[in-house]
């Protein structure tokens, strides 16, 4: 049998005008944080509140959000001007006594833009203060930048910026703010316009330089000399190299011979 719980009447609309608490279980609450909650759950000592939407054949919980501009008393639909949360998840600072939304753990969706029959844009960030980390102003965005990219961008540690790719990654220099697989394999950048891993690099097909330099050493290369003398008998041409190809050894150019 189902225990007895608050029921709301659906024979006639429910209006409230002051906040609502629904409690489960005993004893003194402490007052209501925010000024402007409208319903407040609690439950008993050691337990979650949870909420259950039961549905059937179909979904079973839509949570529609809807923002106007202007006031209750001049309503302008739809919303003009500016973009909103459509949901904000915020966690509680005991230390401060106080939702402060920007040091804390939150999960929010909000319109990307200015919406027009054309532009319906939303994106999801996320805020995070994880195992004694630093307080993070907002950590993650999953949104859409632009009408002309192909799926929404996933941004970590900076906001996405339009026609910048699908992953975007905040621009520290170190390997904390790369990509790892495993324990041992990292990619990540070391500056501007420059990636660096800490391992062997393989490539199977050809490997194409931008650059008029071939390769670029950023230790001095090993020098191979002996005291045999060198004899070159055959070449893909008679006569002298046509190029010189240079190549950076640590600071030092250097030329390898070709024709």
């Amino acid at each position: 049998m189902e225990p007895n719980r608050p029921r709301i009447s659906t024979a006639s609309a429910n209006t409230w005008s002051a906040a609502q608490t629904i409690d489960l279980g005993t004893g003194a609450l402490p007052s209501v944080i925010s000024a402007n909650t409208q319903l407040r759950l609690t439950g008993l000592d050691g337990q979650a509140t949870r909420v259950e939407a039961l549905g059937f054949e179909g979904a079973a919980f839509q949570l529609n959000s809807r923002i106007a501009s202007g006031t209750r008393a001049t309503k302008l639909y739809p919303a003009v001007g500016f973009p909103g949360y459509i949901l904000s998840v915020t966690a509680y600072d005991e230390a401060t006594v106080a939702y402060t939304a920007s040091a804390l753990a939150r999960y929010v969706v909000w319109t990307t833009e200015q919406h027009t029959a054309t532009a319906k844009g939303f994106g999801h960030f996320w805020t995070a203060t994880l195992n004694g980390a630093a307080a993070q102003t907002t950590a993650m965005w999953l949104q859409g930048t632009a009408a002309t990219d192909p799926f929404p961008t996933l941004g970590i540690g900076a906001a996405p910026t339009a026609g910048n790719g699908l992953l975007q990654l905040a621009s520290g220099a170190t390997k904390a703010y790369g990509i790892a697989w495993g324990t041992d394999t990292f990619l990540y950048r070391t500056g501007a316009n420059a990636l660096k891993t800490d391992g062997a690099f393989s490539v199977n097909g050809a490997l194409e330089v931008s650059s008029a330099v071939l390769i670029k050493s950023n230790t001095t290369l090993t020098n191979g000399a002996a005291a045999a003398a060198g004899t070159l008998l055959n070449a893909p041409s008679a006569g002298n190299p046509t190029k010189w190809i240079p190549i950076n050894d640590n600071g030092t150019t250097r030329y390898i011979p070709a024709w």
